[in-house]
């Protein structure tokens, strides 16, 4: 279908859908379709926030957005997640953040667990605080006997991490023009077939590989 150019009017360019799973990136093409890549490289624009109600139960997203050769991506990850933490942890001490190239590459480590390596201009991008110095997981017992994991306080502190990367990504100037990194994009809705259990499962294209 044919368009044509008139003031304030546009066609909005929607996102490739990223998730992890398996250790893996995982693109679906289609509801029925999967595939896997090591790793999403590109520009990263925003971390936002996005609430779904999947199977019944709300989940709370953290959404990397990441631009590459002009195609928008958007790799999801659970909130409260270590997947979601070490990618945060990471790209707080990446310098020049809203100019970097970087790339998130999940891996299985030696016990059978997903890990996270972060890249920023083709260097690791290391914690920037160490494990220990983190805010703890406190076991609560239940008046019934059960006892459940509170992770509130680490929530909270990574949420200011979010905060001060994205006012960072909104701000930072490109050193190589002096002017104002590009805005930042906003996202789009989840398409319905990624509501499904293997987004949960915390699992080519230009910056996919």
């Amino acid at each position: 279908m044919a368009t044509q150019n008139l003031p304030g009017l546009g066609v909005s360019e929607r996102s490739i859908f990223l998730n992890i799973k398996n250790s893996k990136i995982l693109y679906k093409p289609s509801k029925e379709e999967e595939v896997f890549y090591n790793y999403i490289a590109g520009r990263l624009t925003k971390i936002a926030e996005r609430t779904q109600d999947i199977n019944g139960k709300t989940i709370v997203f953290y959404d990397f957005l990441l631009e590459n050769s002009g195609v928008r991506y958007k790799l999801s990850t659970i909130k409260d997640s270590n997947n979601s933490r070490s990618i945060i942890n990471s790209l707080m001490g990446v310098e020049n953040l809203a100019i970097a190239e970087i790339k998130i590459a999940p891996y299985e480590n030696k016990n059978g667990f997903t890990n996270i390596a972060v890249y920023a201009n083709g260097q690791k991008a290391d914690w920037f605080v160490e494990s220990k110095d983190l805010p703890k997981i406190e076991e609560v017992k239940l008046r019934n006997g059960n006892v459940v994991h509170d992770s509130g306080e680490l929530v909270a502190y990574f949420e200011k991490f979010v905060k001060e990367l994205n006012s960072r990504l909104d701000r930072e100037l490109d050193p190589r023009t002096g002017q104002p990194a590009e805005p930042i994009y906003a996202g789009d809705d989840i398409p319905e077939y990624m509501d499904n259990g293997s987004r949960i499962d915390c699992g080519s294209e230009g910056g996919l590989g």
